[in-house]
């Protein structure tokens, strides 16, 4: 938009506006209307392709018109139609000023923009305070607010943060108050770091402790702070208590609110992601292990990165050259959701940086994590990964889809093996190993093999019997089929293995018996009796001393594997109130994150049915004197026989015979439970086979449904009902949650 760039070094606190105000510029105006939340979202009243040809004319105000307020205002605005044109306008000439490398020689007076930026020059203005001198010569009703923000200074977890003083604008467009904060907008610090904290290489080299670095100020405009959304700025700027009601928010935060809120920086709110995990900037770490849980769009090509850092000031302890920092967070998927789970080896206080993005990783978030008693025998990682653990986008991109195992973290017992599969999307190459802390991967080899049949990929993994609990990473690679492109890292796993039991235990651990199946891969709903029976006396599981992911009682096995059995027997019977039933005990629980990817497939196959449901609508309300309409076709037109056919192949019967119209007036004519209307609402689309779909989208193909319902409007209804369960089928093949019959 025309802004100069340019960079020089910070003399105070680059994103803190000084507190010297020689104008006493009022806050706001008697006459303003009272603060309250707006009405609507930035994306319902702003899009920046709209204003570009204000942007640009704003860009390139002649410097003639910056000796007035009167003059500027009266070229930024005269093309302007409404408000939000003119505050854009006001907004977008601010942002391309070169207001700390401008020359003001000539420029005595302050009573003009171009004396107010000199005095911004010498340290003795704001930028909020001339957004708001310039709004308000527009008529714009414009407050200075107040209050203390969460900048580059801050450090996460600080409480004394009274010093980082701050102030900003809320402007009054298109009916409701709206958050802007110029200089944020319109400057970044680059580099800054306290040289508080001290991070481990990943080899084993000397650690790397930051050094204090002042940072670079950068001129450059940010559009995320226009029109900011209140319950996303509160989490970095808060006004004084006096202002409160200027947080714009229907429940303003109390300070304590805001100095413990997590700090999330802008890129976070742009990449549609919930903390779903615990609402704290400073997480305690509970024998030595913390968890952070975020939801994420499920199919989002993000990926994700982090760093963790010690306090080598704060921590009474010291960090041993040997410990690699990046080795003890494990960074998993599991279908929506981004977990990163931290080992900590050493008491002490700690950073972790979380990064995200598509293209470039930038910076999301900051936890500071306390830790006053680490894991017992704390182990690292078999791998650092920059992929992280568990089937993401990245692995769809490699060519693989529908796993079977979508968790990062999976638990085998002692002398079991496990099997891993997928489907490809195309003609792959797969390379597989496995990796461990203390082996080589070639020792490795035999442990993992590779099975290809036509586009199905199975990785079986087996791990020889041991008496201790261990950790294994199994890497799956992929290339395109037929060349010599490099091998990349699709997918992977880290494979834990349950210490062999006692022989007065269980033999079946009951992590592993979650997942009991038949020879054909169906769940066996009846084993769960006998594991459930077993909870009452099998002991506790010992504390988690070497960083598990999960620790949890007998009543708390006991309840979760009680809401697997109803969760999976609902699946198989594909019942919706058995479903709703199971879904309702489900997230009332506290296990939602044991049964994310049970709750996730009962949760579609739900939506499914009811979607099915709502296809026979219209059907449902064909009484039977009207079908006989149907069956009273002596010789029926073509569309109408091609839908009826289409309508009883779905339902099972021969295509052959339905070609003849006596074979499906004798169907339409029967009564009871077997009977068109009955037979309909039992229908379900797993039932439907690959060669039925395609037999009926063949006779759906030659007409349409307009073609149909001139011809008869009950026609026209079952040929809707074809057409929404054609396409339903084929939604169907594309989730793991349904297969289709000749598939089980």
């Amino acid at each position: 938009m025309g802004c100069n760039l340019g960079t020089g070094r910070v003399r105070d606190p680059g994103d803190l506006e000084p507190e010297y105000e020689p104008l006493h510029i009022p806050w706001t105006e008697d006459w303003y209307p009272p603060p309250c939340p707006p009405t609507s979202k930035k994306e319902d009243i702003f899009h920046i392709d709209d204003f570009k040809e204000i942007d640009e004319k704003a860009a390139n105000c002649p410097v003639m018109h910056v000796q007035s307020y009167d003059a500027l205002i009266e070229y930024l605005t005269e093309d302007c139609i409404n408000d939000l044109q003119k505050l854009r306008s006001v907004f977008t000439w601010l942002g391309s000023q070169d207001v700390y490398g401008g020359n003001y020689g000539k420029t005595t007076s302050s009573d003009s923009p171009h004396g107010y930026m000199k005095l911004m020059q010498e340290g003795k203005g704001s930028y909020a305070a001339l957004f708001a001198l310039l709004c308000r010569a527009a008529g714009l009703p414009c407050v200075i607010v107040y209050g203390v923000s969460k900048g580059f200074d801050y450090d996460v977890g600080d409480r004394d943060i009274h010093h980082l003083r701050n102030c900003w604008n809320c402007v009054y467009v298109d009916g409701s108050w709206r958050i802007i904060h110029p200089l944020w907008t319109f400057k970044k610090v680059q580099g800054f770091d306290k040289g508080r904290w001290t991070k481990q290489k990943q080899s084993y080299v000397d650690s790397e402790k930051e050094k204090m670095t002042e940072g670079t100020e950068v001129s450059a405009t940010d559009d995320f702070y226009f029109l900011v959304e209140p319950e996303i700025f509160i989490y970095m700027c808060r006004p004084s208590a006096d202002m409160s009601a200027w947080q714009l928010l229907k429940t303003p935060w109390s300070w304590e609110a805001f100095v413990t809120a997590p700090y999330f920086r802008q890129r976070y709110f742009l990449y549609e992601l919930t903390l779903t995990s615990l609402h704290r900037c400073i997480l305690p770490a509970r024998e030595g292990t913390v968890e952070i849980v975020f939801s994420a769009p499920e199919h989002s090509p993000m990926n994700f990165a982090c760093e963790l850092y010690f306090d080598q000031k704060a921590s009474f302890e010291k960090i041993p050259k040997e410990i690699k920092l990046d080795r003890h967070v494990l960074v998993m998927t599991k279908q929506d959701k981004k977990i990163f789970f931290v080992r900590i080896p050493v008491a002490g206080i700690y950073r972790l940086r979380i990064y995200g993005g598509i293209n470039r990783l930038f910076h999301l978030c900051d936890f500071r994590l306390d830790c006053d008693r680490p894991l017992k025998n704390c182990r690292p990682l078999p791998l650092f990964t920059p992929i992280g653990f568990g089937f993401t986008q990245k692995a769809r991109d490699s060519g693989l889809d529908l796993p079977s195992e979508y968790s990062g973290v999976v638990r085998v017992e002692s002398g079991n093996g496990r099997i891993f599969n997928f489907t490809m999307i195309r003609q792959m190459e797969i390379m597989t190993t496995v990796l461990h802390i203390k082996f080589a991967s070639d020792f490795l080899k035999e442990y993992v093999t590779c099975k290809m049949k036509d586009l199905t990929v199975s990785v079986y993994v087996y791990i020889p019997e041991t008496q201790i609990e261990e950790e294994y990473v199994l890497q799956i690679f992929t290339r395109e089929a037929g060349t010599n492109d490099k091998y990349k890292n699709a997918v992977n796993y880290l494979i834990i293995i349950d210490k062999k039991q006692n022989s007065t235990r269980d033999p079946m651990e009951w992590r592993n018996r979650l997942n009991v199946r038949e020879i054909n891969g169906r769940e066996h709903i009846a084993d769960f009796e006998h594991i459930i029976s077993t909870c009452d006396t099998t002991p506790e599981p010992e504390t988690m001393e070497n960083g598990s992911l999960v620790s949890i009682g007998a009543s708390g096995r006991r309840e979760i594997l009680l809401l697997e059995r109803d969760l999976k027997a609902a699946l198989f019977r594909r019942n919706i109130d058995a479903l709703d039933r199971a879904l309702t005990a489900a997230h009332q629980s506290q296990h939602t994150t044991h049964l994310d990817y049970l709750i996730k497939q009962a949760d579609e196959v739900r939506e499914q049915l009811g979607r099915l449901r709502k296809y026979l609508h219209h059907v449902l309300e064909i009484k039977q004197p009207t079908l006989s309409e149907l069956h009273n076709y002596k010789r029926p037109i073509d569309s109408i026989h091609a839908t009826m056919r289409a309508t009883y192949i779905l339902l099972g019967e021969n295509p052959t015979d339905l070609e003849s119209w006596e074979f499906v007036q004798n169907l339409m004519r029967k009564v009871g439970k077997n009977s068109l209307i009955y037979r309909l609402m039992e229908f379900d689309v797993i039932q439907a086979s690959k060669q039925q779909i395609e037999a009926v989208q063949a006779l759906l193909d030659q007409f349409n449904e307009q073609t149909v319902t001139q011809a008869s409007i009950v026609a026209g209804h079952f040929y809707v009902w074809c057409r929404d369960v054609v396409i339903e089928s084929e939604i169907s093949t594309t989730r793991n949650a349904f297969k289709r019959k000749e598939e089980n």
